[in-house]
């Protein structure tokens, strides 16, 4: 499409124009939607005329009149030889050299965009989307570890029995310390 605007543009606006005129019904009335349907939306000469191929409309044609009509077509709108023009009438192809048989072809390649380099911000924001990720992941491995090491002393002692008394009431850890020892209210029994 961006072709077709710049070959309008430079050429003007009735440069690229696909005229019917010519073209026998049985074809027209299926090759408009096929042009269409296939890409070429402004329906411009340069888009029908490079893919070379009638999308199968010749075979709604079946008077030699008919044929002749759309192989005079092809050689006035698309200036090819009235060999490939009839070899269009024919097999619905007008591409190549009229001897060749291959109905397969891949649509015309016109340019390949160039890679666009990124921007600055582009990178910046790269950057600052996997530092970002590093840090989430380096903070919540360090939680997990904190959460662990909290928890590992709490499973080593064991709960219940005097170790778990005697970690609550830290008077009684201080006298026991002294040799002061006396059962206090809430000391465990024992």
């Amino acid at each position: 499409m961006a072709v077709e605007d710049w070959f309008v543009q430079e050429c003007g606006p009735e440069s690229d124009y696909l005229s019917y005129d010519g073209l026998p019904a049985c074809a027209r009335s299926c090759l408009h939607p096929a042009l269409v349907y296939y890409g070429c939306v402004s329906e411009g000469r340069n888009c029908f005329c490079l893919h070379g191929s009638l999308f199968d409309c010749q075979s709604n044609c079946h008077k030699e009149s008919e044929r002749t009509a759309i192989k005079n077509w092809l050689v006035e709108r698309c200036g090819v030889s009235p060999a490939l023009g009839q070899k269009g009438a024919d097999t619905g192809v007008f591409y190549g050299s009229a001897e060749d048989d291959s109905e397969s072809r891949q649509s015309p390649v016109l340019f390949r965009p160039k890679r666009k380099e990124l921007k600055w911000y582009e990178i910046f924001a790269i950057v600052l989307l996997c530092v970002s990720i590093l840090v989430g992941v380096l903070v919540w491995i360090d939680l997990r570890v904190r959460e662990r090491k909290r928890r590992k002393p709490a499973r080593a002692r064991g709960w219940g029995g005097i170790a778990h008394a005697l970690r609550e009431n830290r008077l009684s850890l201080r006298l026991r310390g002294m040799g002061k020892w006396k059962a206090l209210p809430g000391d465990a029994e024992g």
